[in-house]
């Protein structure tokens, strides 16, 4: 494990296996390649500031999960495992190249490839929250797609769940970077997902084993 205020200077070529885990900077020289085969956690705004022909190859978890700011990659990038962006957002400015999973918002403008954390309950990819309803007699579900506290879009979910039905959270289920729906059975206590595009069900189904009523 690498931990705590640290600045990295990498010299040579360099597999990480373990946990990166700190709030310092790190620094590819020359024209290197460090792999990560562990979990490399940015935990603060740093960077990744790499020299010309420095590559940095994720096989594993590359993940920012703290600072609300931005971090820079600089080396080229790839990511062949996942990448995942909780907070803040990560801009890679030296070439990036995706055969793996990301979650969070991907935008790409002049060369610069940026992924956002997603807001929670983000059902149409905007960025912004939204608000899931539910009618309280019927059972009837709703989703507002929100600019702060302007709707402007969204609609009745299909098909109606039925008044037995209770919306109890939302979360991104499938890793698409939308917002799904989870829901219990106020009876029997089954769960299901629901997994969204906006205010249309996708897919999804019923969670195995039932976890039961109590």
């Amino acid at each position: 494990m690498i931990s705590d205020a640290l600045k990295l200077s990498f010299d040579g070529d360099a597999v990480l296996s373990g946990v990166v885990d700190y709030t310092g900077s790190a620094t590819l020289e020359g024209a290197i390649t460090v792999t990560n085969q562990g979990t490399y956690d940015l935990v603060a705004n740093t960077n990744i500031t790499g020299s010309a022909g420095s590559s940095f190859a994720n096989n594993a978890t590359f993940e920012k999960t703290d600072g609300v700011g931005v971090s820079l990659v600089t080396s080229n990038f790839t990511n062949s495992g996942v990448l995942n962006v909780l907070s803040g957002s990560v801009q890679f400015t030296g070439g990036f190249t995706n055969h793996g999973l990301i979650r969070g918002r991907v935008t790409q403008s002049g060369g610069v490839t940026t992924v956002t954390a997603l807001p929670p309950s983000d059902f149409n990819e905007d960025g912004m929250s939204d608000v899931q309803w539910q009618n309280t007699t019927g059972g009837q579900a709703s989703v507002w797609d929100m600019n702060g506290n302007t709707l402007k879009g969204g609609g009745p979910v299909s098909p109606n769940p039925g008044s037995s039905w209770k919306a109890i959270g939302t979360g991104d289920f499938n890793g698409d970077g939308l917002s799904d729906i989870l829901w219990q059975n106020a009876s029997t206590g089954q769960a299901s997902i629901w997994e969204m595009n906006g205010n249309s069900l996708i897919g999804g189904g019923p969670v195995t084993p039932n976890p039961g009523s109590s």
